[in-house]
């Protein structure tokens, strides 16, 4: 059978290795009835820890945009401006980690990947409840978008 590499030919060099293996183990291949996936308390476990750490990042990132006339109101000072870019500043980061995230996956390996998300993450919450007022406030908003859109995986 043919490895996804010969099929997209990519296997030029000898160094190379194909994208899936072929053997059932390596959970790319054909499953017979014997060689079902095991489902373990610890995928269950990873598998519920990354939908939290993604339901947060969601509450933190969609946090100002729904509620923005109530946002203009409780802050006066703030300019329909500022409130942009602070919305912007996570998509912005976000788009900067797409291009080194595959090769950290790659490097690290996806539980170190998704620890440092989950780490940019909360310091982006955390950031938040730094009790300073005025400019300084703004500023800490705009850093821990920063750090809420580097922990977008």
């Amino acid at each position: 059978m043919a490895s996804l590499g010969d099929v997209v030919g990519t296997n030029n060099d000898s160094r190379s290795q194909p994208l899936l293996r072929d053997d059932p183990s390596s959970g790319n291949g054909d499953n017979t009835e014997d060689e079902k996936p095991k489902l373990t308390c610890v995928r269950w476990w990873i598998l519920f820890v990354y939908c939290c750490i993604a339901l947060c990042q969601s509450a933190t990132w969609n946090i100002l945009s729904p509620i923005n006339p109530s946002v203009i109101l409780a802050y006066p000072t703030w300019s329909q401006a500022y409130i942009n870019w602070v919305i912007n500043a996570a998509n912005f980061s976000f788009g900067i980690m797409l291009w080194p995230t595959p090769a950290l996956i790659k490097k690290l390996g996806p539980r170190w990947v998704t620890i440092l998300s989950a780490i940019c993450v909360l310091l982006g919450a955390g950031l938040r409840v730094i009790p300073v007022d005025g400019e300084a406030f703004q500023v800490v908003m705009i850093i821990s978008m920063l750090f809420n859109g580097l922990g977008g995986e």
